[in-house]
């Protein structure tokens, strides 16, 4: 393997362009522009100074943050520089703070999404060398972002409904369609935790997890008009029970989903078998480590949030397959791509028919009185799921429309239970809120609905399913006429 050889200049430089300056802002040239509105070729001797301090602590250095101490800070700098020999005691004395010093403490224009900024900047290498200035295009939408960051504030502020019960952290996703991620909150305070909980942190989804079940089952054999009784029941010596320790006898599969039914979802499990819902979650892009017990059906195991987030995304989109992805393209400094993203993702994953399935038993959740997520109705079709971990530790509700999939989750980095807080509670209003602002202004459309026969077996659908079948349809209308 051949070396390469860099001089102390540019190894300067290129530590220069990536270093953390503190609110979410990385690079000398970035950070000139963030705290004084010009390109790092026009900062004052002083300015440059004060960025230079920063580097020992980007926050407790922050003029925004402390601007006495960064004063200070930047004043011992300065006085460095004259025993260093790059400036005279003479000059010193003639640089002194600008004028709009304690402006930096009032300025408002915080960067959005840091959290997603750290993300996509932990992928960056991964596409290109970092040797040299880049500009890296991403997916993100800034008017659903701020919407997101606005959100959470105010539902995670001080003395709210959620700090009185019992919640400390949020993170929230949200996708298009093509996996393209548009906005996210990876906790409810980047400068406390620069801990992304969107992406980083692997939580119990609970009952969120059932879709994949349920569609294990269909591909098995079953139907939403399969009926099942909730009962109770024990296997290996294991006795599942429902939220609300009640058993209401014998039920369609709709019905099981939109209650939540603990045991039924268990049932479809073991019909379906273990291994059958293993890689059904693997074909909907689950890659987490999935237990093999009937505790499987109950969301046990552990996932991130935009893991479980992009695992709907087929549902949302008829079938086809969804790759959470955050770069679009990266450029060299002279504007020449140098990373491109192409490609749609997996192609179809599931069946239509499967998806409609789905869709429709998930949009009952929302839509049904007696759906577990009712508090996030939408004046549009919407679907999704709530999921509730046991003793009450975490909190989700994953849900979508046709232009947009959407995960919440909340609870506390240390596991602590919150006070009775379920998916179907503060995490489903939020979703409702988020998805609100969101799809402001734009069209409702109905969710892919295929086409549904008992025992899942699918019918003619769309050309691409049918391809056989579309061609032998072609020569004939090409000899008959239509």
């Amino acid at each position: 393997m051949v070396g390469k050889n860099f001089t102390k200049d540019q190894i300067l430089t290129i530590y220069l362009n990536r270093v953390y300056f503190g609110q979410g802002v990385y690079g000398v040239d970035a950070a000139a522009r963030f705290y004084f509105g010009v390109s790092a070729r026009d900062i004052s001797v002083y300015e440059a100074a004060l960025l230079a301090g920063m580097l020992k602590g980007p926050n407790k250095y922050n003029p925004m943050i402390n601007p006495e101490l960064s004063r200070k800070r930047t004043a011992v700098v300065l006085n460095n520089m004259v025993v260093a020999g790059y400036l005279s005691a003479a000059d010193r004395k003639r640089i002194t703070p600008p004028s709009t010093w304690w402006t930096y403490k009032r300025k408002k224009n915080i960067p959005l999404a840091r959290h997603y900024a750290d993300w996509i900047l932990a992928q960056a290498g991964d596409y290109v060398t970092l040797d040299q200035d880049v500009t890296v295009i991403v997916t993100l939408d800034a008017r659903m972002q701020r919407a997101a960051e606005k959100l959470v504030q105010k539902t995670m502020k001080k003395g709210g409904t959620a700090a009185l019960r019992a919640v400390s952290e949020v993170a929230l996703v949200a996708l298009a369609p093509d996996g393209a991620v548009v906005a996210m909150i990876g906790g409810a305070n980047y400068k406390t935790s620069k801990f992304n909980r969107a992406t980083q942190a692997k939580r119990q989804p609970g009952s969120a997890f059932k879709p994949v079940v349920f569609l294990a089952g269909f591909e098995a054999g079953l139907a939403p008009s399969t009926v099942m009784r909730d009962e109770p029941i024990t296997i290996d010596e294991w006795s599942p029970r429902n939220f609300k320790k009640e058993y209401l006898g014998e039920m369609t599969l709709m019905e099981a989903m939109t209650r939540s039914i603990n045991t039924v979802a268990v049932k479809v499990s073991e019909k379906a078998g273990r291994d059958r819902v293993h890689a059904t979650a693997k074909k909907l892009g689950i890659t987490a480590n999935l237990i093999d017990a009937p505790s499987l059906a109950l969301g046990v195991s552990e996932l991130s949030l935009l893991e479980m987030t992009a695992a709907y995304g087929p549902f949302a989109t008829g079938g086809l397959g969804v790759w959470p992805y955050g770069i679009s393209e990266i450029q060299d400094g002279a504007g020449r791509p140098l990373y491109v993203r192409s490609g749609g993702g997996p192609g179809r994953v599931i069946s239509a028919s499967h998806a409609g399935a789905m869709n429709a038993m998930l949009s009952e959740v929302i839509s049904s009185d007696q759906g577990t997520g009712k508090r996030a109705r939408l004046d549009r079709p919407a679907a999704g799921k709530t999921g509730t971990s046991q003793g009450y530790r975490d909190a989700w509700f994953v849900g979508y429309t046709p232009d947009l999939i959407t995960g919440v989750w909340m609870g506390n980095d240390n596991g602590r239970a919150m006070k009775g807080v379920t998916g179907g509670s503060l995490p489903a209003r939020l979703w409702r809120d988020f998805m609100t602002q969101a799809l402001k202004g734009t069209k409702a459309k109905p969710l892919p609905s295929g086409q549904v026969v008992d025992g899942g077996k699918d019918q003619p659908e769309d050309p691409q399913d049918n391809p056989v079948e579309t061609f032998i349809k072609g020569v004939f209308r090409s000899i008959f006429g239509n």
